[in-house]
């Protein structure tokens, strides 16, 4: 079953300083509390350092930001049926996505692939246009998806990512 949280839950979230989310140790900690292993979060903390301090570049070091941790999965049985309304067996693993998000004043989302070291900047917009075959047209897709069903929302967001999960691998 999927986990939903509610949107005041996450604006209750750990807000720290990029400067802070760029050394190490405060990384690994972050992850430690999050429940991931020693190793884990010792493979994952530089992930997190990197993204922070990509952010920090563009919106300055004290900037508050939000970390995250996206662990991947292992489909065991029913791949692609979980979307669809179907069942799903699921384990996750203890590798993934790290994600550092500062909030923008304006409607724009820029999202930066720290291992890729490539960007892309586009709108809040239930029209922006669709980027095939560019890693970014999945920042499109979501970026539409929130426009048109949470228009309420008014401001955009920086994103830096990285992975330590095999690229390609779904």
């Amino acid at each position: 079953m999927y986990e939903f949280r509610h949107i005041d839950e996450l604006l209750r979230a750990r807000w720290s300083p990029l400067d802070q989310l760029g050394q190490a140790d405060a990384a690994y900690e972050g992850l430690i509390a999050g429940g991931l292993s020693d190793s884990a979060a010792r493979a994952s903390a530089p992930h997190v350092v990197r993204c922070a301090s990509h952010l920090a570049t563009q919106t300055g070091p004290s900037a508050l930001a939000l970390a995250s941790f996206v662990p991947g999965r292992i489909e065991v049985l029913g791949k692609h049926t979980d979307y669809a309304g179907g069942g799903s067996l699921i384990c996750s693993v203890q590798r993934g996505i790290s994600v550092v998000a500062v909030p923008r004043t304006d409607r724009q989302v820029s999202v930066y692939d720290v291992a890729l070291n490539d960007s892309a900047t586009l709108s809040l917009s239930a029209s922006e246009p669709s980027r095939p075959g560019h890693w970014s047209d999945y920042a499109v897709a979501a970026s539409r998806r929130l426009s048109r069903d949470f228009s309420e929302i008014s401001r955009g967001v920086d994103i830096a990512f990285s992975s330590d999960l095999p690229r390609a691998s779904g």
